[in-house]
Formats: C-alpha cells, sequence, structure tokens
C-alpha cells in the first residue's frame, strides 16, 4: 500500500472529509464542496468534530437546463459531524452498526454488541 501523505496532526469527521497538516503544511478533503470556494481550516474541522458545528459550503458553476446554460448556486453544508455508518462511542472513537433485524431496525433499536445505542446517537433517520 502506498503511502498517501505523513503528518504531525489529522482530524477525520469521516472517509472522505479530513484535515492533515505538517510544519505549516496542510492537506484536506471535504466531498462535495469546492474547495476553491470553501477555505476550511484546522478550526473548523476541529469545532465540527467537538462542537458538533456544520459548517457552511457554497457551490457555484454552470448546468445545461433545456438546452440552455445556466449558472448556479448551490449553498449547503460542508461540514458535519454525523456519521452515519457507524456508532459514536466517544467524540473519537467509532463502532461498526449492527442491526439485528428489520423489525429492530423499525423500532429504533439498534445495537453494538450486547449494549443498546440511542437511535439519535447513530444517526440513523
Amino acid at each position: 500500500m502506498k503511502i498517501e501523505y505523513e503528518g504531525d496532526g489529522m482530524i477525520c469527521l469521516c472517509s472522505k472529509s479530513y484535515m492533515m497538516w505538517k510544519n505549516n503544511e496542510f492537506k484536506s478533503s471535504c466531498k462535495g464542496a469546492q474547495k476553491c470556494r470553501n477555505n476550511y481550516k484546522v478550526e473548523n474541522y476541529y469545532q465540527c468534530l467537538m462542537n458538533e458545528e456544520c459548517q457552511p459550503a457554497i457551490n457555484k458553476g454552470f448546468r445545461l437546463v433545456d438546452n440552455q446554460m445556466m449558472t448556479y448556486v448551490q449553498h449547503k453544508i460542508g461540514l458535519t459531524p454525523i456519521y452515519n455508518t457507524g456508532v459514536l462511542l466517544n467524540k473519537l472513537d467509532i463502532a461498526p452498526i449492527d442491526i439485528k433485524s428489520s423489525t429492530a431496525a423499525h423500532q429504533g433499536k439498534y445495537t453494538l454488541g450486547n449494549s443498546r445505542v440511542r437511535n439519535s446517537i447513530v444517526g440513523i433517520p
């Protein structure tokens, strides 16, 4: 496996939303937010992770609508503390979701091992 980047620190919100740094060099990724318009800093990732604050994003571009070229501006959430493919054990540790049965899933009974996990923590609507 090839090492993509090595650094002194890293904040990961999910697999495609992270910030890494080494000295004064920064490498970041934020799926769904245009990098040139949304200049997130370490503080933005930290506030999102520790204070559960969503960070806004703006995307702009061109679309073809009814054979006419149109511009668009999209306001959306760029960084979010919600991670819906795992259960947050605390602010830093995640465990996989284990949904025992479809009936239990509809009743909001999501389990992690033998302990019951609240639906709001799991992040599944």
